[in-house]
């Protein structure tokens, strides 16, 4: 089946623990990955920006450090045609309105 499951080299030119989707398995052990080798260059290129703002995003959350959580939002490709100024904002807001489940910030 495909499964979103941390990276531990089932893609091995992501990012070690970038949670990927990825072939696995589900039995009575649990979910397992399939090691399917490298992504192409051109796909890798796609994904690889998604990987870094997801562990940086991670960073910040374990941290509880809101500027890392607002750079890790800038760098997000999704967020490219908005100023900085707007993503931040937007940020923020994010923040705000899931403050009950995110205390650290």
């Amino acid at each position: 089946d495909v499964v979103n499951l941390p990276n531990r080299g089932q893609i091995d030119n992501l990012p070690r623990n970038a949670v990927v989707e990825t072939l696995g398995r589900v039995d009575g052990l649990g979910f397992r990955h399939v090691a399917v080798g490298p992504l192409p260059p051109v796909l890798e290129r796609l994904v690889l920006p998604h990987c870094r703002v997801q562990l940086m995003t991670l960073e910040a959350g374990l941290k509880g450090d809101r500027e890392l959580a607002l750079q890790a939002l800038m760098m997000d490709p999704q967020c490219s045609h908005l100023p900085a100024d707007r993503v931040r904002r937007l940020g923020l807001e994010l923040l705000s309105a899931t403050s009950q489940w995110l205390p650290q910030f």
